[in-house]
């Protein structure tokens, strides 16, 4: 398997994580358990993704694309994590409310998952449909070859 593939088949994972997302907002009035582990989830793989790109793919491609493209995709990256961790901060504020769940708090929660779901879908599509592409034909297949072998340790 070569690195854009490896990121792909993240892609997919992650996906399918965040469209477990509505669901669980939904039910988190009632119990926070599904959230929680959706959103513990989420954060395991996107960390582990974005440090495979921000230290392997990114570099190998410093010299070939665009300072500007390479910039905007570590801002995403960074808006990415500071929303997942608002998203889990107000996660745990509200299971600290414990049985009383003020309907504005709950609103909130919903708000932030939202939006973290928003980010992630302009994000995903725009590596999906720029950077990957990019990747594939810039990259030797040796090179992809070992990154992917690097990314292992991640």
């Amino acid at each position: 398997m070569d690195i854009v593939k490896h990121l792909e088949e993240d892609h997919k994972r992650i996906i399918k994580i965040v469209n477990q997302l509505p669901a669980a907002l939904l039910k988190a009035k009632q119990s926070l358990e599904t959230l929680l582990t959706v959103s513990n989830d989420l954060e395991k793989e996107l960390t582990r993704h974005e440090k495979i790109e921000d230290d392997l793919l990114f570099p190998a491609l410093r010299e070939k694309i665009s300072k500007q493209t390479l910039q905007t995709l570590t801002d995403e990256h960074a808006e990415s994590k500071k929303a997942r961790d608002l998203f889990i901060a107000t996660i745990a504020e509200v299971k600290n409310l414990g049985e009383n769940k003020p309907p504005e708090k709950i609103k909130e929660m919903s708000n932030h998952g939202y939006k973290l779901m928003r980010i992630l879908s302009t994000h995903l599509t725009r590596e999906d449909q720029l950077l990957f592409p990019m990747a594939k034909s810039i990259l030797s297949n040796e090179l992809s070859e070992e990154l992917e072998k690097q990314s292992l340790s991640f």
